[in-house]
Order: C-alpha cells, then sequence, then structure tokens
C-alpha cells in the first residue's frame, strides 16, 4: 500500500517552493536554504531537517514547483513495517530511520515515534537552546585551588600571572550552532580591571583527535568585582569553531596579568549555549 499522510497538523503547515532538481515524496524531511526547500540528512547540520512534506512536489514540474509542507503530521502505510519507537533523521537525503545514527559527528536528530508497525507520527521540533557547563580536565600546576574566605562560591582558581585551566564542554549530539558562551568569575579580595584573562577555543569531534577546529584567541580581558561576588565575561568571540555534533569544545583561560592586589585567586566557571533540533 502507499504511504498516506492521515493527519497533519494545520498550524503549522506552509506552501514553499521547491528547489530545482529534488523531488519531494511524502513524508520526505526537507529543510528551507534560504530560497526554496531541500533534502535533509544527518550527515551535516546546515541540513538539519526542519519540515515534512505532506505532499509529493517537483522543483521542476508543472506543479508550480512548491510543496505542501508541516511541522507535525501522522504517516500510515499498513505495509511500512515500521519499527516501534523513536526515529530519527537519516543521512540518506529525505530519509528517516529507526536506527540511531552512529556514524561520528553525525547529526542525532529525533523526528518522530512509531506506535505500531503501520503508523508513524513525525514532529520537527522547534530549534531551542542547551546550556553546557564545562568541566575541569587540566589545571597549571601554579594554579592554586581555594575557596572564598567569606562568600559562598568557589571553583577553579588562578593565582599567579600565566596560571591557565582548560575545560571541557560535550557537544550535544543534536547541536547545530554555538550561541554564545561565558565565564562567572569571583574572587576574595576585590578585582579591579588591571586583573586580566585571555584564552583560546578550540573543537574536535571523536576520533578526531588531530583535526582541531581553532576559534578566534579570547583578547585579554579586565575583570573587576566587589570581593565575594560573582561576575561574569564573554566567550563569545572565540567560539567561533566548527560544532560537531558529539563532539567537544576546549576553552582554555589564562590569568594574563595580574592586579595591584597580587595573586588574587580568581576562580571562573564557564558554560556555552549551543543551538539544537
Amino acid at each position: 500500500m502507499t504511504i498516506n499522510v492521515q493527519w497533519v497538523d494545520p498550524a503549522s503547515k506552509l506552501e514553499l517552493d521547491v528547489a530545482a532538481g529534488v523531488i519531494l515524496g511524502i513524508g520526505d524531511t526537507c529543510y528551507w536554504d534560504g530560497s526554496a526547500l531541500q533534502k535533509a540528512d544527518a550527515s551535516a547540520i546546515g541540513s538539519a531537517a526542519e519540515f515534512i512534506a505532506v505532499n509529493r512536489a517537483d522543483g521542476d514540474s508543472n506543479e508550480n514547483g512548491k510543496a505542501i509542507v508541516a511541522k507535525r503530521c501522522t504517516l500510515y502505510d499498513d505495509a511500512a513495517g515500521f519499527t516501534a519507537g523513536i526515529y530519527y533523521l537519516s543521512e540518506t537525503a529525505a530519509a528517516y530511520t529507526a536506527t540511531r545514527p552512529t556514524t561520528a559527528n553525525t547529526l542525532r536528530q529525533q523526528v518522530g515515534y512509531a506506535h505500531t508497525t503501520s503508523y508513524l507520527s513525525l514532529e520537527i521540533k522547534e530549534r531551542h537552546e542547551v546550556v553546557v557547563e564545562g568541566a575541569e580536565i587540566l589545571l597549571a600546576d601554579t594554579a592554586a585551588r581555594l575557596l572564598n574566605d567569606t562568600g559562598t562560591a568557589a571553583g577553579v582558581t588562578l593565582a599567579a600571572a600565566n596560571d591557565d585551566v582548560t575545560f571541557e564542554f560535550n557537544i550535544p549530539e543534536n547541536a547545530v550552532a554555538i550561541i554564545k558562551g561565558e565565564a562567572l568569575y569571583g574572587c576574595d579580595v576585590t578585582l579591579d580591571s588591571s586583573d586580566t584573562v585571555s584564552g583560546q577555543a578550540d573543537s574536535t569531534g571523536a576520533g578526531l583527535a588531530n583535526d582541531v577546529s581553532n576559534g578566534t584567541a579570547i583578547s585579554a580581558t579586565g575583570l573587576s568585582c566587589t570581593a565575594d561576588e560573582v561576575a561574569a565575561f564573554s566567550l563569545t568571540a572565540g567560539l567561533d569553531v566548527t560544532v560537531y555534533p558529539g563532539g567537544k569544545v576546549f576553552v582554555n583561560l589564562v590569568k594574563a596579568a595580574e592586579g595591584s592586589g597580587g595573586d588574587d585567586p580568581i576562580f571562573f566557571r564557564p558554560s556555552i549555549v549551543f543551538e539544537c533540533v
């Protein structure tokens, strides 16, 4: 039996142009490239699924080169043999699969759920933000580990100039971009802008130890805050690295210069906000 659309969410239906040379079938996953629909696939973050085609459309046909697409629908095919459970965007163009993609750095985008062997509910979720906290993996031998004397906050500290610490961030397997990053900091004494920090961000995919994407160096930033209080400085400018789904981002922070207070034990707690599908 031919696959049929049993239900479509009317609020999410759109009519959009199909790119020349692209043929979409019912239930095909697709994305908007800025001017037309293309077939989606999990092999690249730029081709993440944004819609489901609910009619057949040919970018070169007499159907005016347009498709009806939606964010949510239910497909029915009594011969499809769907596997009950979660469905993912496939590495095959326009397709979905019940097998979770295992290729390194492949996007793991959940696009539906099969209730029976004949019914498959597809849903392209709206993009959303996921905050990932950094985990300390390397700390310079000279850096102290101190608690604020009277405050409640504590963390990795850099005492002397040139002390550095590296943090690791796990990139979500459904991440497609980095939105922003920041590092909270504080000290048990008052800091002024003569206390500065600089840094470097890198990213890599699983199994790609020699294929590191380097971000723009984070220039020296003056830190200032009242004793036993917490402030934040931006890491965003240095996070122009490749997003490898399931990979890693590393951020190295260096105490670039010591202020007049002398060996102020600054602590950091960095985080990155990822855009996910």
